[in-house]
Order: C-alpha cells, then structure tokens, then sequence
C-alpha cells in the first residue's frame, strides 16, 4: 500500500499520529491490533493577528514570521481577498510584498456590502530556487455594527407628561453601515404593572433624527412606564435603550360655581334660617370622584360637607341653621378618582370667597312680640267688661222711682243723665216747694 500526504497552509503544526486499518470488501476489520506511527508537521513561516474578528473602523493588525533557510529562497506578496478559491476569488486590496508587519483599517468603502462575512489575508509565498509558489491562507471576519442610539438626545415634549395629553420623543440613532432612514426604529410602551400598551414605529425625520408623537389614554393607570427603544439594521444589527417615563394624573378643574343661583364673583348676603344651594361647573380627564365644600367663620371654626360628584347638575345645600350669623368664608375642593385635589385656593385668584349670614332680628322678637300684644289686649277686654259690669250697677243705684202717666210720652223714659242731673237738682233745692211739673227748658249732659 502506498499513501501520500502533502500538509495544507492550515493544516495543524507539530506531531502527527497515523493509524493503519485494514477492512475487507464489507468494511469489516481485518488487523487483529492497530499499528500507529507519526510525523511531525512544521511550518518555514507564522502569520498572527491581533483579533480574529474586526468591525468597520477597526484596524487589523499582523505581522509575519518566515524560516528562510539555506534550503530555499523564499519571496511573497500579500493582499485581502474574499475568498480561498483561486478561480472566483477578488482581491480587494493589495497589502504589499515581502513585508513582516502591516496594518491594515476594515474600511466601510471596502466591507460596507460584505459585513457579516469571512475574509483572508492572502499569503502567496514563492520558492526563488525552484519557481514554486504556494498560498497560504489566514482568515478573519467582518462583523456589523449594531446601530447607535445616542441617549443623550432623547428628548420628551413637554417634560411632564399626564394622561390623555399628546407626547412627542424625538432623539438620534446612527449606523456605520446603513443609512439612518434604511434603519428600522421602534418604541414599546409598559405600564408600571408591565402590560404592553403600544410598539410603535418612530419615523425618520432627517439626517440622523427620529421622532413620534403618543399619548397614553385616560383609562391607563398613572405611575412608572417602561420605555424601550429598539434600533435594527439591514444586516441584523439590533441596539436597545430602556428608560421610565412617569406618567402623571391630571388634576380636577373647577370652572365655576354657583351659590344661590349667584356667581363667584357676586357678593352674598342670606338671612340666618335660609339655605345654600351650591351648583358646581367643574370636570376631569379621567373622572371627578366629589365635591367638598369647607366653611370657615371668623372664629376659626369649620363647617365641612362632601358628596359624591353625580354629574353637571349636582348640588350641595347647607342649612344656615347649623351655622352660626356673621361672615363665613368659602372654599371649594374637587378630588377624582385618584385622589388628586384641586381648590379655588390653589387655582383660582378668586377664592376664598365670603358669605354673610345676616340674624334674622324679627323672628327672634316675634314670639315675646306677640306674648305682650295679647296681655295688652286681654287687660283691655277686662277693663272694658269691668267698666261695664260697674256703670250698670252704678246707674240702678240712681234711678227714682216709678212715676204714674206724665203729660208727655217723651217723659215716661228719660236718659239716665237727666234722671241723675234731675236727682242733684231736687237736693240742691230742698226747702222749696215743688212746683207744677214742666217740661225742662234744657238738658244738662255730663259725662263720667
């Protein structure tokens, strides 16, 4: 049997061991014991590399170690080329000959269609004695770039963001090997129980700069929200950026309210024992939760009610009965479901706004009023039934008594004065005679 092995340029160095097997036509073994013998494979020249893999702008570096003997004459040439078979393969840059070190930089000119790729350092060595040449092979391999999200160019518009409100980001990403509107740019949105809300695509603005606009909706809770933005190439090259995003609650709006049917700007006066009739005009963005209204009087003291917000034609009404009279002052508080508060003290240059609550003077008088006036009238009513009870027995007590037929008719029933005046005449005159009864020539009325 005769077998014979010529070592290639990248062919292990250093010793070899060979086996010799023996088979028949059925592959079965025929030697009863294995027989082994080895060589020992060395190399007249070294090529070493400072990495094995290189990005674009990275600079190869090599150097070159050849054992020219007194056996041979030894000249080479080396150049970059794309690959080992000699009929196909492109030389893309001549490095230059007989050199023991070189630098070569992995330009994006050269590589910029071929990353991801292997490449070889090409080393053709010829025998100046005998005319012989042979090439030798070392490759490497030009990785891609993964693309550049510059992180200190993200941006957020405004810088404080609530819910329901538009949002625009805008920041640059870069790659060495694509162009930035060939790059795919995205954005994943989570909120702070780590759902995914939205991937949205970022759209190319011009040069380097990317931009979009989002909002997050009413409905999503506020807090931490996870931003990750994602940057691919054409070849595969994918950078990530993660960073939070505090997404706030809006607040409560009180656009107006009502007192009485009166605005915020009118002044209020209320008789103690009427009420107030608070109406409100107020919203949020994500829902009013209710309503308080805070009282203060001029000693410092507070009158608080709340209720729940029923919509647009709700109201609140305080009886002045469980206040006390004099000026009050006013202020409004509005809370939504997520327990932001806004007040006319923190809103509004208006607030707080006051309320006089006037003593009702009259009522507090009327009933001692009208106690006196029947006192007056029932000391009257028996005044006049005494003086009437007495004027009747005083007038029986005067009267003479009965005379027979009188001339005139006129005479039978005289007024109780001109029996009384007649009565002080006859004891005026007591030692005359009584004369003939005439009719009296006038009458004498006296009054009690």
């Amino acid at each position: 049997y005769y077998y014979e092995y010529k070592p290639l340029y990248n062919d292990p160095l250093g010793l070899q061991n060979v086996s010799f097997l023996i088979y028949n036509s059925t592959d079965r073994l025929q030697n009863a014991h294995t027989t082994y013998t080895n060589f020992t494979t060395i190399s007249n020249y070294m090529l070493t590399t400072n990495s094995s893999e290189y990005y674009i702008g990275d600079d190869l570096y090599a150097e070159l170690i050849v054992y020219d003997n007194e056996s041979y004459q030894f000249g080479w040439n080396i150049t970059i080329v794309d690959s080992t078979i000699e009929s196909t393969q492109q030389n893309l840059y001549n490095v230059g000959d007989d050199l023991v070190q070189f630098t070569y930089q992995i330009t994006n000119e050269t590589f910029n269609d071929y990353v991801g790729q292997r490449f070889y350092i090409k080393l053709n060595m010829t025998n100046k004695t005998s005319g012989q040449i042979a090439a030798a092979y070392f490759p490497f391999k030009v990785l891609n770039s993964d693309p550049t999200i510059e992180t200190s160019s993200i941006i957020f518009t405004p810088s404080e963001i609530f819910r329901a409100e538009d949002c625009e980001i805008t920041f640059n990403v870069s790659d060495i090997e694509d162009h930035a509107q060939d790059l795919d740019v995205s954005m994943d949105i989570e909120d702070p129980e780590g759902n995914l809300v939205a991937t949205l695509t970022i759209d190319h603005l011009i040069d380097n700069n990317f931009s979009k606009a989002f909002s997050i909706s009413a409905g999503r809770l506020a807090g931490k929200y996870r931003i990750t933005i994602n940057a691919e190439d054409q070849d595969g090259g994918v950078s990530s950026y993660t960073n939070f995003l505090m997404v706030k609650n809006n607040f409560p709006e009180i656009h107006s309210y009502k007192i009485n049917g009166k605005t915020m700007e009118e002044a209020i006066s209320i008789l103690y024992g009427n009420d107030l009739t608070f109406t409100f005009n107020v919203s949020d963005v994500e829902e009013v939760a209710y309503i308080k209204v805070a009282l203060l009087d001029e000693n410092n003291e507070w009158f608080n009610i709340s209720k729940a917000y029923s919509g647009t034609d709700m109201q609140i009404t305080i009886r002045t009965i469980e206040l006390i009279t004099g000026i009050w002052d006013v202020y409004i508080f509005v809370i939504d479901s997520n327990g932001a508060t806004t007040s006319l003290i923190s809103d509004y240059n208006l607030a707080p706004q006051s309320i006089r609550i006037i003593p009702d003077v009259l009522s507090g008088f009327l009933p001692w009023t009208l106690f006196i006036i029947g006192i007056i009238l029932g000391i009257l009513v028996g005044v006049g039934l005494v003086y009437r009870h007495y004027k009747s027995k005083f007038v029986e007590t005067r009267v003479p008594p009965h005379k027979e037929k009188t001339s005139s008719k006129k005479q039978q029933k005289k007024e109780p004065t001109e029996q009384i005046t007649e009565k002080i005449s006859e004891e005026i005159k007591p030692d005359k005679e009584p004369e003939k009864e005439t009719s009296p020539k006038r009458k004498i009325k006296r009054k009690l």
